[in-house]
């Protein structure tokens, strides 16, 4: 799952940065068990322009943190998607949209 406390910054005019963390239960663990859920490095993820989502703006992957950084995005209406789970973990085909404008970030919904 993507931890849903996505955190955009205003860093310049017309842009911001977006972070989020992505974290995971291992599939062969008890999945309701809190404490198993850890930060995941290598997963990629998709940006896409919402107008377009059959073209792909960037691919990025999580850190050793599980943080994954988006610097400089123009405003606009853009579709998180993760492309690839790590082994072991099960892909969350799941789609994130979220929208930049000049007061940063403006609600994220699945």
């Amino acid at each position: 799952r993507i931890d849903e406390g996505f955190i955009f910054t205003n860093t310049e005019l017309e842009a911001s940065d977006l972070y989020f963390k992505k974290y995971g239960y291992y599939k062969e663990s008890c999945a309701d068990d809190p404490e198993e859920l850890r930060p995941l490095e290598g997963v990629v993820f998709g940006l896409y322009d919402r107008t377009n989502p059959s073209e792909l703006l960037v691919e990025i992957a999580s850190d050793h943190s599980g943080q994954v950084i988006v610097k400089d995005l123009p405003y606009g209406e853009y579709i998180i998607r993760e492309l690839s789970a790590l082994p072991g973990y099960i892909l969350d085909d799941t789609l994130y949209y979220a929208r930049i404008d000049a007061q940063g970030y403006h609600g994220l919904s699945r």
